[in-house]
Formats: structure tokens, sequence, C-alpha cells
């Protein structure tokens, strides 16, 4: 899947069973993500074709990492309600029908997925994991996700 990033893993979360592809277009980041790095994207992918929402933003993969079983045991060790974060990243309500073509990334996504690059690598991972992204999505305070 050359300059995209596809999704539907057959797994049983939230939002699980529909198909997205996101065009990640030029960021570099082929083969740099782990397979729950994957998961957790792949999530937020789903969620947001299924609300009709055409872009993937912060919200949408924090959204996810309050369901992800690895970034939601983070959240709570971190004191946080994974519920409650879930519920305050998620939309209100949906915006159109469901969308089966490919989706884009808000500038704010794409400066997190390229962080969690950047941290990952500073840690001396072989690839990108969902602690990166929710790292990555934390240090930006100026996105939905980091506020």
């Amino acid at each position: 899947m050359a300059g995209g990033i596809g999704t539907g893993t057959g797994d049983d979360r939230p939002g699980a069973g529909s198909v997205a592809r996101i065009e990640a277009g030029g960021l570099g980041l082929t083969g740099k993500l782990g397979v729950e790095a994957m998961d957790l994207v792949d999530a937020a992918a789903r969620h947001t074709a299924a609300l009709g929402i055409a872009d993937v933003d912060t919200r949408h993969l924090l959204w996810a990492a309050a369901q992800h079983g690895p970034t939601r045991s983070l959240l709570a060790r971190m004191g946080l309600d994974p519920d409650g974060v879930a519920e305050q990243a998620g939309e209100p309500s949906a915006v159109g029908e469901p969308l089966e073509s490919a989706l884009g990334l808000s500038p704010g996504c794409k400066r997190a997925l390229l962080d969690s690059d950047r941290i990952s690598r500073a840690r001396g991972a072989e690839s990108i994991g969902p602690e990166h992204l929710l790292i990555a999505l934390a240090e930006n305070r100026d996105s939905a996700a980091g506020r």
C-alpha cells in the first residue's frame, strides 16, 4: 500500500469492522509503525470513517488510544480515566454518512505521527509503539488531543 496506511484488522474494539485507508502522503513512516501502533491508527481511522469525517485528527488518535489495551493501561497508570479521555476526545455525533473512501490526515495528526517516530528513535526502539504515539499527542499542546 504505497503512500497509505491500510486498516481493517478484524478486531472487536469499538469502530471495528469497517475498512478505511489513510492517505499518509509522503510521511516516510512505511514499515516504521509497530503492530500495536498500527492497531491504534486503524481504530482511529475506523472511528473517523464511521463518523463521516474525511481527515483523521489528533482527537481521533487519542480516542483510539483510550480504547487500545496498551495505551488504555498507560492512561490508567497515569491516574486518568480512559473512558473519560475517550469521551472527551470523541465526536459528539456523526457529521455525515460513513466514509468508504481514503481518509486524509490533519496537520496535527501528521505532526503526531512524525513526532512519534522521533520519540521512538530517541528511545532506541526498533519501531513506533502506541506509547510513542500517546507521548507525541501529549507533547503537542497546540493539538486538540494535547489540550
